[in-house]
């Protein structure tokens, strides 16, 4: 199983996750959900968001609740959506072609270590580090639009490396000084790094975007780095 969230789930957050994924995928609206708990639906949904960088239509989701008396009865849960479900569908083929190209360069006998450090290189060659890029929160921004920020960055890394079969996702927090940042924690050959693919574009560094003359193209320093490695 790919889904690094969901295999921590217990079984009852698992059955949530279900429903709310099943939701968002059909555009389902007042979706009642198997739980009357607004934290653990929070945290479910984030599990998902987490879990799947190929649902780039969603920006979040509301709830309702219905109650008698006092007492609540159920929640009701809708995805928020950015794009309709045509515009979707079209956006979807268009993510597909790209996503095809990146893959069809794969040989199969590569190792895990060859195939991330191509999607890695892949990334960084073909996008510019730029904060007011569209959709830079999705995969659309890296994939299409080829200008991201570490959320864009980090979901496509993702995206690209489950496709192959590598077990990879998302990570957030925080880096020193405060600033929240996304990068990823990868198995590579049966054990778990962590690589910051918005780190090793050196168009990051500068906030105009472009590439700085004693950068190289590609910084490794971030890539396939231990907990301690990244910690600093």
């Amino acid at each position: 199983n790919l889904s690094y969230a969901y295999s921590k789930l217990n079984d009852e957050e698992k059955e949530l996750y279900d429903v709310i994924y099943t939701a968002i995928v059909n555009y389902e609206e007042g979706v009642t959900v198997p739980t009357l708990d607004t934290e653990r639906l929070d945290k479910v949904f984030n599990c998902v968001s987490m879990d799947h960088p190929e649902i780039f239509y969603v920006s979040g989701y509301r709830f309702t609740k219905y109650t008698r008396g006092d007492e609540l009865k159920r929640l009701a849960f809708t995805a928020s959506y950015i794009y309709s479900q045509n515009e979707r569908d079209k956006i979807q083929k268009n993510i597909d072609t790209e996503v095809d190209k990146i893959l069809a360069n794969v040989y199969s006998e590569a190792t895990d270590y060859q195939i991330i450090r191509y999607i890695y290189d892949t990334i960084v060659s073909n996008t510019e580090y730029d904060t007011n890029s569209s959709d830079n929160q999705n995969i659309i921004s890296v994939l299409i639009n080829h200008r991201s920020v570490c959320q864009g960055y980090s979901k496509t890394m993702q995206l690209l490396l489950n496709k192959l079969g590598i077990q990879c996702t998302l990570v957030t927090g925080n880096v020193i000084g405060g600033e929240s940042h996304a990068w990823n924690a990868v198995m590579s050959d049966g054990k778990w790094y962590y690589l910051d693919v918005t780190w090793g574009d050196s168009s990051y560094n500068n906030t105009d975007g472009t590439k700085s003359d004693f950068a190289p193209d590609i910084n490794y320093d971030y890539f396939l780095v231990t907990s301690a490695e990244i910690d600093k």
